[in-house]
């Protein structure tokens, strides 16, 4: 997986969600697409050194009206893994 190096200094990181419709489909069968893009972003917040600003942002619209709402705005806390887990229960 993917891991901060140990010196690595904290920033600030905004992630953005498609919650559009065609995130319910199944590409492979058998995971919508939206479980398939959290899974990938749990796993990018394991990684993320502690003190890390995180922003989790959804969007969704048709044509070129499109809504962001913030869905998490959080600090990184010593332990990423279990931040990680507790946002995406």
């Amino acid at each position: 997986g993917l891991q901060a190096a140990p010196d690595a200094i904290a920033g600030a990181i905004t992630i953005l969600i498609d919650r559009s419709g065609s995130m319910v489909n199944k590409p492979d069968g058998v995971n919508r697409r939206i479980d398939l893009a959290l899974d990938g972003v749990k796993r990018l917040i394991e990684g993320m050194p502690p003190g890390t600003q995180l922003t989790v942002a959804g969007f969704h619209g048709q044509g070129k009206v499109l809504t962001c709402e913030p869905l998490v705005q959080q600090q990184i806390g010593p332990n990423p893994a279990a931040d990680a887990a507790a946002l995406f229960k």
